[in-house]
């Protein structure tokens, strides 16, 4: 096996986080992994916030939360931690949290910021870094603290947030979910 499917293999979405900070030289080489990543037209549109900020953070969190909560109607037949209605922050109290955005008026935005966030992901991950990929970014900040963010950090209305990645050493993990049969189709 590869080592980039034994790095695949190994990550987990954390939802368990230590308060201590990730290092400075982590964190610049999971951003260097992002800016890396594969993007429709070598466009390179995607930019990418670093937030440290725990209270911006949690307040965006808790933002994104009540929206989840809002769209969560249906059981999940895994019972994921994301179904239990005691957590306030989707972010998971995370020590950094990475806000991917791309410009909307480009078809392959929402595409570009994932395949970014999956390269962060497994980077954080080479590192013994958790992560976990947090959608909902486009109505966080269409909220009145989502545009004041915006707009302090430069990003003009083109730009919209299509993927969160909060980060930090791993508190507490869990086991993979056994992959599923028949989900390759050859012709």
């Amino acid at each position: 096996m590869s080592d980039i499917l034994d790095i695949i293999k190994k990550r987990r979405s954390i939802r368990f986080f230590k308060e201590q900070q990730i290092s400075q030289h982590a964190l610049d080489q999971i951003l260097e992994a992002g800016l890396w990543a594969p993007n429709a037209g070598s466009r390179q549109a995607v930019k990418i916030v670093v937030v440290q900020n725990k209270e911006l953070n949690e307040q965006l969190g808790k933002i994104n939360r009540n929206i989840f909560g809002k769209a969560r109607s249906q059981n999940n037949p895994n019972g994921s931690i994301a179904s239990d209605d005691s957590i306030q922050n989707a972010f998971y109290d995370a020590p950094t949290v990475l806000y991917l955005f791309a410009p909307n008026n480009y078809p392959n935005s929402i595409q570009d910021c994932c395949v970014a966030s999956q390269n962060i992901m497994l980077e954080a991950t080479a590192l013994d870094i958790g992560s976990i990929y947090i959608a909902r970014g486009e109505k966080t900040f269409e909220t009145e603290l989502g545009k004041q963010c915006k707009d302090k950090w430069g990003l003009s209305d083109e730009y919209q947030c299509h993927s969160i990645v909060p980060l930090g050493y791993i508190a507490k993990t869990s086991n993979p979910h056994p992959r599923k049969e028949n989900r390759i189709i050859i012709d």
